[in-house]
């Protein structure tokens, strides 16, 4: 990441990506170090398996390539038919994101 672009989102305010019944909820924190904040993503029971939870996903690896800034999240699994941490840590790997200090990070093109 080069340096961050001044955007329209507020710090420590929560958004949501919405696509097709799946929600992707984030906040820019740190005005010193901005960076997003993947607070977690649902997708419905019966719309699992269908690359819902990979489009929201790409749709906030947009947003993060175009402000310039990197993406952090926290591997963890939600729901009876969640994904275990090593199956989410994989799938986070193949969007880009990297193991780093306990958290998966996204750096950007």
């Amino acid at each position: 990441m080069k340096r961050y672009i001044k955007s329209s989102y507020d710090f420590y305010k929560k958004y949501e990506i919405k696509v097709d019944g799946g929600v992707l909820q984030w906040s820019m924190d740190s005005p010193k170090n901005p960076c997003i904040w993947v607070h977690g993503i649902k997708v419905d029971a019966d719309k699992q398996g269908q690359g819902i939870g990979t489009k929201l996903m790409h749709k906030i690896i947009q947003i993060a390539d175009q402000l310039e800034v990197p993406i952090e999240l926290q591997p963890a699994p939600i729901g009876n038919k969640a994904m275990t941490v090593q199956q989410l840590v994989s799938w986070y790997e193949k969007l880009g994101f990297r193991r780093q200090a306990g958290c998966m990070r996204y750096e950007g093109k």
